[in-house]
């Protein structure tokens, strides 16, 4: 656990948060570069009031108390960004700097479980742990889809159209086409406007109008599918 005077606790969503300025220094990036690794979820940190944090990495206490020593505490000691040093065999290689570590990954010559540590260490750890070091960040390219008419499938009626305008030219009147296609409504009124009105030629006239129109323009049922010809 970190001292108070390194690290701090009210941070949302971090529990030892240090300024991405000091992570970077101690771990020898660039605040940009920390700041994308936190953007991408690569990095667990959090932006607050202003001020860019990230989680505290394991083992820092001494890599910190350099940056931020104590009134009491003096050293002549310089802190140096971005020093590795890696296992291989029991035999302790380095320093290396991110960028010699990050060549020799591509190469090959190091793996994830290759074992590292920064000086002032007390454990070793697995490369795997700054993995997003070591990695760019994938660039996901998500391809356009294109749609044409020939991909497009409407939902299509059961009434038939066809069925409907017979039903149109012989019943109209009535609305009984209307009732076909469930335009229910529609078809009342008609109905009602023939039956009331019916002994009028003015009635019949509307409803003949009106039936004439409906199989002239009408092509959906009451569920607006295109009924089918």
């Amino acid at each position: 656990m970190l001292p108070t005077d390194l690290c701090r606790r009210d941070i949302p969503e971090l529990e030892e948060a240090i300024t991405v300025s000091d992570y970077a220094q101690i771990e020898g990036l660039s605040e940009e570069a920390v700041i994308n690794s936190i953007t991408n979820r690569l990095l667990l940190g959090s932006h607050f009031q202003g001020q860019w944090y990230v989680e505290a990495p394991s083992f820092c206490e001494q890599r910190l108390r350099k940056l931020h020593p104590s009134s009491t505490e003096t050293t002549a000691e310089s802190i140096t960004p971005a020093s590795y040093y890696i296992l291989e065999e029991n035999i302790t290689k380095g320093p290396f700097t991110i960028g010699q570590l990050r060549s020799m990954w591509n190469s090959g010559n190091i793996t994830g479980n290759t074992m590292h540590c920064k000086p002032g260490d007390e454990q070793w750890l697995p490369l795997s742990v700054i993995l997003y070091h070591l990695e760019p960040t994938p660039t996901v390219t998500i391809p356009p889809v294109l749609f044409s008419q020939r991909n497009i499938t409407y939902a299509r009626s059961r009434k038939s159209r066809g069925v409907y305008i017979i039903l149109g030219v012989f019943f109209g009147l009535f609305g009984i086409h209307n009732f076909y296609a469930g335009h229910y409504r529609k078809g009342t009124w008609q109905l009602l406007i023939t039956i009331l009105t019916g002994w009028l030629i003015i009635g019949l006239l509307i409803s003949g109008f009106w039936a004439i129109s409906d199989m002239i323009s009408e092509t959906k049922d009451a569920e607006c599918k295109e009924m089918n010809r």
